[in-house]
């Protein structure tokens, strides 16, 4: 009897242990513009029993733009929250790259992040060839298709 007491009582110490993963799905598109009244849809995946959850998005920079909040907590499994283009003063963004971040908080408060800031992010390619005009026009070449960030002054 004593042995079943205790078996009792480890199997719901570890029931209260289980940590939530939060992870996103395939995106069924990696672009959208919302000057064309496009939305996003954002999938994800959780697991860990019912967690509230949520998506940042930032700018390229780190500038928070808008958190979409799912409104019902997710029992694990898959969900998608849509992003409509605007921020959270309801204005549109600018077509840009934009970098969602996902959250999961569990009943007990503890948080579980994915964010793909922290294992992606590019690589810094410095010899491109740079050439800078007269006029100031400025060309460069890629050795493949990249995203640019180009920030000049003084």
């Amino acid at each position: 009897m004593k042995r079943w007491v205790l078996s009792v009582l480890l199997s719901a110490s570890f029931a209260q242990l289980a940590i939530a993963s939060i992870d996103f799905r395939k995106y069924g598109s990696d672009e959208f513009s919302p000057a064309r009244g496009e939305r996003f849809e954002i999938p994800y995946r959780v697991s860990g029993g019912p967690q509230q959850v949520e998506v940042s998005i930032f700018t390229s920079d780190g500038d928070l733009v808008r958190v979409l909040t799912e409104s019902n907590p997710e029992k694990s499994g898959d969900g998608t929250l849509v992003w409509d283009g605007k921020d959270e003063d309801g204005d549109l963004v600018p077509d840009e790259a934009y970098v969602p971040v996902l959250t999961a908080v569990g009943k007990d408060g503890r948080k579980t992040t994915r964010d793909p800031r922290s294992d992606s992010g590019g690589e810094l390619v410095d010899d491109v060839g740079v050439e800078i005009t007269p006029s100031k026009d400025i060309s460069y070449h890629l050795p493949s298709p990249s995203r640019v960030l180009i920030r000049a002054g003084i």
